[in-house]
């Protein structure tokens, strides 16, 4: 998982924070820390859709 620290509050995706920037008219931000965090790490395999929504929703 992408973690996008800002001074206002932290993104998981560069397009959350583009949206943000566009709703908020900010013209640049100060990303104040950048990291990419494994919460849980998946193997190779072959995943049922229903697996791959617990997935997601579990972000």
């Amino acid at each position: 998982m992408l973690e996008i620290e800002t001074q206002f509050g932290c993104f998981a995706h560069f397009k959350d924070l583009l949206l943000f920037m566009q709703e908020e008219h900010l013209q640049e931000m100060k990303i104040m820390e950048l990291r990419y965090c494994f919460s849980e790490i998946f193997g190779k395999g072959i995943y049922t859709l229903k697996q791959i929504k617990e997935i997601v929703e579990g972000d």
